[in-house]
């Protein structure tokens, strides 16, 4: 596992139809170099975007896309938020990527970017990919093919 994909920008990642600044990201996700990980806010977020429903549920099936426990993203979130640091509204971002250990974002978000790569908020810090110049993002993350499958610390399973 090794990407995060915010509610921002799951349309355009996600869709079938390939679209320039994440065609890298697609073609990673379809071709098994890159597996994105959702649960807790995410997943009601995405859930709550109606053209992606069932395209979730389909890249979920093929592996694409792997669910974390949403009461340990849920845990986690509480963490970050008492912790005060982040200047997004996306703590149950920076708590999903702690519990998951992946650190490569997609996102628009300027202020997750800064919490995202903010070693005071997610140590190791993360890397933001938002179109195709930032493509070697998916190599260092995703260590060419050799995806992270282990399981996550809080919850034992994905």
């Amino acid at each position: 596992m090794c990407l995060i994909v915010d509610a921002n920008v799951a349309v355009q990642v996600f869709a079938s139809i390939v679209r320039t600044d994440f065609s890298p990201i697609q073609k990673a996700l379809s071709n098994g170099q890159a597996v994105g990980v959702y649960g807790g806010k995410l997943k009601d977020e995405y859930s709550a975007i109606k053209s992606l429903r069932g395209i979730i549920l389909e890249l979920d099936r093929k592996g694409s896309l792997r669910k974390v426990s949403d009461a340990a993203v849920l845990e986690a979130t509480k963490k970050v938020e008492s912790e005060g640091r982040c200047r997004s509204d996306d703590s149950h971002i920076i708590a999903l990527a702690r519990v998951s250990e992946v650190r490569l974002l997609c996102s628009h978000d300027r202020d997750l970017h800064a919490d995202f790569t903010n070693p005071r908020i997610l140590c190791p810090p993360g890397s933001v990919y938002q179109n195709p110049s930032h493509r070697q993002l998916i190599r260092k993350h995703c260590a060419d093919g050799k995806v992270n499958r282990r399981r996550t610390r809080a919850s034992g399973t994905v």
